[in-house]
Protein backbone atom coordinates (compact mmCIF):
# COMPACT_ATOMS: atom_id res chain seq x y z
CA UNK A 1 0.00 0.00 0.00
CA UNK A 2 0.96 3.78 -0.61
CA UNK A 3 0.19 6.75 0.39
CA UNK A 4 -0.47 10.04 -1.25
CA UNK A 5 -0.70 13.57 0.66
CA UNK A 6 -3.91 15.68 -0.35
CA UNK A 7 -5.90 18.64 0.36
CA UNK A 8 -9.31 19.83 -0.88
CA UNK A 9 -12.74 21.85 0.09
CA UNK A 10 -13.78 18.95 2.43
CA UNK A 11 -10.63 17.82 3.72
CA UNK A 12 -7.71 20.02 4.97
CA UNK A 13 -5.08 17.48 4.83
CA UNK A 14 -5.62 13.80 4.39
CA UNK A 15 -4.15 11.20 2.51
CA UNK A 16 -4.87 8.66 -0.14
CA UNK A 17 -4.60 5.59 0.29
CA UNK A 18 -3.54 3.44 -3.09
CA UNK A 19 -2.90 -0.61 -3.42
CA UNK A 20 -0.93 -0.46 -6.45
CA UNK A 21 -2.38 2.24 -8.94
CA UNK A 22 -5.96 1.66 -7.49
CA UNK A 23 -7.10 4.32 -5.42
CA UNK A 24 -9.00 2.43 -1.46
CA UNK A 25 -9.93 5.93 -0.15
CA UNK A 26 -8.91 8.46 1.54
CA UNK A 27 -8.88 10.24 5.28
CA UNK A 28 -7.51 13.07 7.16
CA UNK A 29 -8.71 16.54 9.18
CA UNK A 30 -11.58 18.36 7.67
CA UNK A 31 -11.20 21.59 6.38
CA UNK A 32 -11.32 24.34 8.61
CA UNK A 33 -13.73 26.10 6.45
CA UNK A 34 -16.27 22.96 6.70
CA UNK A 35 -15.76 22.85 10.75
CA UNK A 36 -16.86 26.86 10.32
CA UNK A 37 -19.81 26.15 7.95
CA UNK A 38 -20.97 23.65 10.34
CA UNK A 39 -20.48 25.62 13.51
CA UNK A 40 -17.76 22.85 14.46
CA UNK A 41 -15.26 24.22 16.85
CA UNK A 42 -12.80 21.12 17.44
CA UNK A 43 -10.96 19.43 14.68
CA UNK A 44 -12.81 16.09 13.36
CA UNK A 45 -11.42 13.56 11.29
CA UNK A 46 -13.04 11.47 8.64
CA UNK A 47 -12.57 8.67 6.20
CA UNK A 48 -13.80 7.88 2.82
CA UNK A 49 -13.29 4.37 1.73
CA UNK A 50 -13.99 2.01 -1.20
CA UNK A 51 -14.98 -1.31 -0.34
CA UNK A 52 -15.73 -2.65 -3.89
CA UNK A 53 -11.83 -1.35 -4.45
CA UNK A 54 -10.35 -2.99 -0.93
CA UNK A 55 -11.81 -6.18 -1.95
CA UNK A 56 -10.86 -6.33 -4.77
CA UNK A 57 -7.31 -5.94 -3.82
CA UNK A 58 -7.79 -8.20 -1.39
CA UNK A 59 -9.02 -10.98 -3.82
CA UNK A 60 -6.04 -10.12 -5.80
CA UNK A 61 -3.40 -10.47 -3.11
CA UNK A 62 -2.25 -14.44 -2.27
CA UNK A 63 -2.14 -14.82 1.45
CA UNK A 64 1.33 -15.34 2.59
CA UNK A 65 2.55 -16.78 5.81
CA UNK A 66 6.09 -15.56 7.53
CA UNK A 67 7.64 -17.52 10.41
CA UNK A 68 7.84 -15.62 13.40
CA UNK A 69 10.73 -15.03 14.83
CA UNK A 70 12.13 -15.71 17.98
CA UNK A 71 14.38 -12.45 18.39
CA UNK A 72 13.12 -9.37 19.69
CA UNK A 73 12.05 -6.37 16.97
CA UNK A 74 14.09 -3.27 17.49
CA UNK A 75 11.84 -0.21 16.82
CA UNK A 76 13.27 3.22 16.44
CA UNK A 77 11.03 6.89 15.83
CA UNK A 78 12.33 9.63 14.11
CA UNK A 79 10.63 13.18 14.12
CA UNK A 80 11.60 15.12 10.96
CA UNK A 81 11.00 18.88 9.93
CA UNK A 82 11.35 19.08 5.95
CA UNK A 83 9.23 21.18 3.81
CA UNK A 84 5.64 21.30 2.77
CA UNK A 85 6.03 20.01 -0.46
CA UNK A 86 8.00 16.62 0.69
CA UNK A 87 5.04 13.71 0.41
CA UNK A 88 5.59 10.71 3.39
CA UNK A 89 5.88 8.38 0.26
CA UNK A 90 9.22 9.91 -1.10
CA UNK A 91 10.71 9.62 2.30
CA UNK A 92 9.09 5.87 2.61
CA UNK A 93 10.59 4.95 -0.37
CA UNK A 94 13.89 6.52 0.50
CA UNK A 95 14.43 5.13 3.58
CA UNK A 96 12.78 1.18 1.94
CA UNK A 97 15.43 2.14 -0.29
CA UNK A 98 18.39 1.90 1.28
CA UNK A 99 17.68 -1.89 0.63
CA UNK A 100 18.66 -3.46 4.45
CA UNK A 101 17.25 -6.32 4.95
CA UNK A 102 16.65 -5.82 8.87
CA UNK A 103 14.30 -3.30 8.27
CA UNK A 104 10.69 -4.75 8.51
CA UNK A 105 8.35 -1.92 8.40
CA UNK A 106 8.21 2.32 8.24
CA UNK A 107 5.30 3.67 9.30
CA UNK A 108 3.99 7.91 9.71
CA UNK A 109 2.25 7.63 13.09
CA UNK A 110 2.26 12.01 12.94
CA UNK A 111 1.69 14.97 11.09
CA UNK A 112 2.27 18.44 12.45
CA UNK A 113 2.27 21.74 11.16
CA UNK A 114 2.73 25.28 13.57
CA UNK A 115 4.40 27.64 11.64
CA UNK A 116 5.11 29.55 15.45
CA UNK A 117 7.08 26.25 16.40
CA UNK A 118 8.71 25.12 13.03
CA UNK A 119 8.76 28.20 10.76
CA UNK A 120 7.27 28.80 7.58
CA UNK A 121 6.79 26.40 4.73
CA UNK A 122 7.73 23.62 7.17
CA UNK A 123 5.97 20.81 8.58
CA UNK A 124 6.88 17.46 11.16
CA UNK A 125 6.65 13.77 10.20
CA UNK A 126 7.05 11.31 12.76
CA UNK A 127 7.97 7.83 11.65
CA UNK A 128 8.29 4.09 13.12
CA UNK A 129 11.08 2.31 11.47
CA UNK A 130 11.14 -1.38 12.79
CA UNK A 131 13.55 -3.42 12.43
CA UNK A 132 13.91 -7.23 12.79
CA UNK A 133 16.61 -9.96 12.26
CA UNK A 134 15.20 -13.65 12.40
CA UNK A 135 18.41 -15.09 13.03
CA UNK A 136 19.67 -13.18 15.91
CA UNK A 137 19.17 -10.69 18.53
CA UNK A 138 20.53 -7.08 17.03
CA UNK A 139 23.15 -4.55 18.45
CA UNK A 140 21.93 -1.02 19.08
CA UNK A 141 25.55 -0.24 17.57
CA UNK A 142 24.54 -1.72 14.26
CA UNK A 143 20.58 -0.20 14.24
CA UNK A 144 22.23 3.33 15.53
CA UNK A 145 24.77 2.51 12.08
CA UNK A 146 21.60 2.59 10.08
CA UNK A 147 19.86 5.27 11.54
CA UNK A 148 22.58 7.21 10.80
CA UNK A 149 22.62 6.24 7.36
CA UNK A 150 19.02 7.26 6.84
CA UNK A 151 19.31 10.38 8.23
CA UNK A 152 21.82 11.09 6.45
CA UNK A 153 20.01 10.16 3.61
CA UNK A 154 16.85 12.29 4.15
CA UNK A 155 19.24 15.06 5.01
CA UNK A 156 20.91 14.90 1.57
CA UNK A 157 17.57 14.62 -0.33
CA UNK A 158 14.90 16.39 0.95
CA UNK A 159 16.57 18.34 3.81
CA UNK A 160 14.64 16.82 6.10
CA UNK A 161 16.63 17.77 10.06
CA UNK A 162 15.70 15.97 13.04
CA UNK A 163 12.77 17.73 15.29
CA UNK A 164 14.08 17.45 18.82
Amino acid sequence: MNFKEFNDDYYGYGLEIYFGAKNLGKFGAISTNMLKANGLKQDVYAASLDWKAILGSILIEPNRTEAITKFPQIIRDIALILPNEINYIDLEKEITKQNHANIKSVTLFDIYKNENQLGKGLKSYAIRIVFEDMNATMEDKLIDGIMEKINQKLSDKFGAKLRE
